[in-house]
């Protein structure tokens, strides 16, 4: 009986304490589903909230709690403050300069903590170098407050000076529309201290836009002392706000999974009107921050969701949640409804089980398709499969897909059990599309899930390049690769370690190029990894990348790359460090050899650390003017010789530049090494007509001798006779020679009239190149006729009375052909002065031809006919006569007419006589 009665009292106990957690459980805001990785509070209450400042929780939200408030910002709590000094200033500076002096320096941030406490004995000393200057101090204060939300400003400084007239502290007004910004308000000349002074009329003009207050304290001149001395301990702002907070914050306790294999998001639902942001970062289980190199962006904080996975693996067990409000006007707040944290509990597993908690891990869904949130590749792990469960007895179908990170496809029409190991990203997305075929089918998704398999492999590096540099800026180079997942290259970085006057700085990982042909994600082939354009030497871009504090004593000293997989996984170089020679080497032509077709070889020496020469020539036609230089080629072996075909005649001047491993390279000289004349063409054929040339006489024209750069000699030879060369010129000096020359006697009269003859020319340039005429065909063919053409003309009727009339000519040539006939006529009134001769018309005959005359006046005329042959020879006809007597028709006709009018006139009148 008793036992009974215990096992009832015990029963009763159990159901009291379920109860009662279950009861605490039901009153609580926040929810955890193990199972499903996912944890809600919806902030109904704050039963969740470890801490909170600011906040007011009402309606099942958080927001911005409004009530009075007084902030103090000192040195010891404000990171963005700042502290400046000048130790010589004019005791009256001009106030429109400003808010920062001219010539101040900033204290560094070690020398601020003397003055972040009060009286902790340390402090700030400045003095002056003149008894007639002053030193400064300049506070500039950040403040985390909206100026709209200040009410007042309390300005406190402790510190001490030796001028007996005390210390003025002034304060900058920015610009406002109703006055000018400056150092016009001086809130207080006083000789005690501390100095507290508290700026109530529009304290909002001495805020700027930033959230900035601006300070100077500065002694009057010392009388007594030759150097002014200023000393400050202690400096603080406090501001006071009426019901005007603009921040918010609140932790959450620590969310501590049961089952935990991979942190996965963080999503909370919220108002921001414009001016308004939430900001969430993630607390370790000791309450801080999570540093920027575990989770990049956490110590800012998040102003939307965002991912957890790159915490595993890190010993991250339980986290808290940190989320502040933030507004410009504190009229309006953020509004903070609900925050989620999901993780997977399952090791290499990502899962949803439907329905999904809160569409959680569901990005859209409709009656028709799901589409999931993004899903991360853990770091160290690879696709492998992909899962699902349906239940398909009510009909339809389902049809599964992996899309990328914009839901564009990746894999179509995959089935539970698919390998998706070829898919080539880090994020994929999953797709479920339900095909019915009426509206009673519903087939429904029950779970699904992505595997993961292990690849912890990294990648691996070869040949970097080049260890040794001499130039300002140079290309590093390596080589890299993955065998698993393949190389992620949008991950290739690199590093720049330098030595600044002895102390090595390295830059902040910098984008490296990939400059291999299929340079593409997943690829499992060596690529190329390169660092364009690396400072080696101090210039304007190495500032840009370390803080060199104005040293320029600044050189190259090592470099390293890194670069992820695609699992993740990131291999970092060795750091190479490099090598630097400055020293150039030297070079110089020593030969010039002539070599068969025109081409010359060019022979250098160089020193021993040449890496490869580079040979330049200069053209000049006259030996004075030069072209600009111009790279014949590289030579990066020894002998250091080059073949070198010139393009035109004239002056030659080569040099080399020798070019080192490390890139350091000689100057060019002043002048060139070598100066030589190269002149390979022979001169041009001579031009002219390709024709029979008849001449009359010895001299031959039309014959035009050229060569590309300079003639010296020009001979000629009767039908080719080799020991039978004439002299036309010599020791010309010019380009072209188009003079007539002559015969002499002996080959003029060694030829017969009407036979053909060959002139050949042998032509000799400045260089020595010779052109001789090779056969009759490049001859120059030429006949004799020195016989001039007969020419006759018939005899005219003494009198002409028809106009125009007839004239016939007679002309003929034995040898070279008649190339001209004209009639010339001249007149006379009187047949005995006359006109001169004129051309009547000109005709191309060899026989007989008749001029149709007509005659322009009635008189005498004479003709004659004159005919010119091939060889220039005129032949004359006999002059004849004739006299032009022009029948007048036309008084004649006007005569006939009117006597023909007078009988019809006569013939009328009678008839009218005869009938009266």
């Amino acid at each position: 009986m008793l036992a009974k009665n215990l096992t009832k009292i015990l029963s009763l106990m159990i159901f009291v304490t379920v109860t009662i957690i279950g009861g605490l459980t039901l009153l609580s805001s926040a929810q955890m589903y193990e199972h499903d990785g996912v944890f809600i509070d919806t902030l109904t209450n704050q039963s969740y909230i470890a801490s909170s400042e600011n906040c007011q929780f009402v309606n099942r939200s958080v927001r911005i709690l409004q009530t009075p408030g007084n902030f103090t910002y000192d040195f010891s709590n404000s990171n963005m403050s700042e502290a400046r000094y000048r130790n010589n200033a004019p005791e009256m500076f001009l106030p429109i300069i400003g808010p920062k002096i001219l010539l101040e320096q900033q204290f560094k941030p070690s020398a601020l903590e003397n003055i972040s406490y009060f009286g902790d004995g340390k402090k700030l000393k400045n003095y002056s170098t003149s008894s007639w200057l002053v030193p400064i101090h300049h506070f500039r204060i950040k403040i985390n407050v909206s100026r709209q939300a200040v009410d007042e400003i309390h300005f406190l400084w402790n510190g001490s000076f030796n001028s007996d007239d005390g210390v003025r502290v002034f304060a900058w007004r920015y610009v406002s529309t109703s006055s000018t910004a400056g150092w016009w308000t001086l809130l207080t000349a006083t000789n005690e201290t501390p100095v507290e002074k508290v700026v109530y009329t529009e304290p909002q003009r001495y805020i700027s836009k930033e959230g900035y207050i601006d300070f100077i304290v500065t002694p009057y001149r010392s009388y007594t002392y030759e150097r002014t001395c200023l000393s400050t301990d202690y400096v603080s702002v406090k501001v006071s706000t009426t019901g005007k907070n603009m921040v918010a914050r609140f932790d959450t306790k620590p969310i501590n999974p049961e089952h935990l294999w991979l942190w996965e998001y963080v999503t909370w639902n919220a108002i921001t009107p414009s001016g308004t942001n939430i900001r969430c970062q993630i607390l370790n289980e000791s309450g801080e921050i999570v540093s920027d190199n575990i989770l990049n962006g956490n110590e800012e904080g998040f102003t939307k969701p965002f991912w957890l996975f790159s915490l595993t693996g890190g010993g991250y067990t339980n986290i808290s949640l940190r989320f502040q409000l933030e507004t410009n006007d504190p009229d309006f707040s953020p509004v903070l409804d609900e925050y989620r944290v999901l993780w997977q509990p399952t090791i290499n597993k990502w899962q949803v089980n439907f329905p999904d908690i809160n569409n959680s891990r569901t990005d859209k869904k409709t009656r028709d398709y799901i589409i999931s949130i993004p899903i991360h590749l853990p770091k160290g792990y690879w696709w492998n499969k992909f899962y699902a469960t349906t239940n398909l007895s009510q009909g339809g179908n389902i049809t599964f897909s992996v899309l990328d990170f914009y839901k564009k496809p990746l894999l179509s029409n995959i089935t539970s059990g698919d390998s998706i190991s070829s898919v080539c990203t880090r994020i994929i997305r999953l797709r479920a599309d339900f095909i019915r075929e009426n509206d009673t089918q519903n087939p429904v998704l029950k779970q699904w899930n992505i595997t993961f398999k292990p690849d912890t492999e990294k990648p691996e590096f070869r040949d970097f390049s080049p260890i040794s540099v001499g130039q300002s800026t140079e290309d590093f180079s390596i080589q890299a690769r993955d065998l698993n997942s393949g190389l992620y290259i949008g991950s290739a970085h690199y590093m720049l370690i330098y030595n600044v006057n002895g102390t090595m700085k390295n830059t902040t990982w910098l984008p490296a190029s990939c400059s291999s042909e299929n340079c593409t994600d997943c690829s499992r082939s060596w690529q190329t990894l390169i660092a364009y354009d690396v400072p080696v030497f101090y210039s304007s871009k190495i500032p840009q990348l370390i803080d060199t504090g104005g040293e320029t004593n600044v050189t190259l000293y090592g470099v390293q790359f890194s670069i992820d997989d695609m699992a993740g996984n990131q291999k970092k170089s060795n750091v190479y460090e490099i090598n630097i020679d400055v020293s150039p080497p030297s070079s110089e032509v020593t030969e010039v050899l002539k070599e068969a077709e025109g081409t010359i070889t060019v022979e250098a020496n160089a020193t021993d650390d040449t890496h490869q020469v580079e040979l330049y020539y200069q053209y000049s036609a006259d030996n004075k003017t030069f072209s600009p230089p111009k790279l014949v080629d590289v030579d990066e072996t020894m002998p250091w010789e080059w073949s070198f075909l010139p393009q035109e005649s004239g002056y030659y001047r080569f040099y080399t530049i020798a070019v080192d491993e490390f890139k350091n390279r000689e100057k060019p000289p002043t002048v060139g090494d070598i100066t030589v004349f190269i002149d390979n063409n022979p001169p041009d054929k001579p031009r002219f007509n390709e024709t029979i040339h008849w001449i009359a006489s010895p001299t031959i024209c039309c014959v035009n001798f050229t060569d590309d750069f300079m003639l010296s000699t020009i001979e000629y030879s009767l039908n080719g006779e080799q020991n039978l060369w004439r002299e036309i010129a010599t020791n010309l000096n010019s380009r072209y020679y188009n003079t007539s020359f002559s015969l002499t006697q002996y080959d003029w009269d060694r030829i017969d009239e009407g036979e053909d003859a060959y002139i050949y020319f042998r032509v000799t340039d400045k260089a020595g190149n010779v052109y001789e005429t090779a056969d009759k065909g490049d001859a120059l063919h030429i006949a004799k006729d020195i016989t001039p053409p007969r020419a006759e003309i018939d005899k005219i009727t003494t009198w002409q009375w028809n106009n125009p009339f007839h004239i016939t000519c007679y002309v003929v040539d034995d040898e070279s052909n008649i190339t001209n006939v004209t009639l010339l006529y001249r007149h006379s009134f009187d047949n005995e002065s006359w006109g001169n001769w004129t051309v009547y018309g000109s005709t191309i005959t060899n026989g007989t031809y008749t001029w149709t005359f007509n005659a322009p006046d009635e008189g005498y005329y004479q003709f004659r006919v004159v005919a010119t042959n091939n060889a220039g020879e005129q032949g004359e006809s006999e002059v004849v006569a004739t006299g032009v007597t022009v029948f007048p028709v036309a008084h004649v006709l006007v005569f006939i007419a009117a006597f023909i009018a007078l009988i019809l006139t006569t013939i009328v009148v009678v008839h009218k006589w005869r009938t009266a």
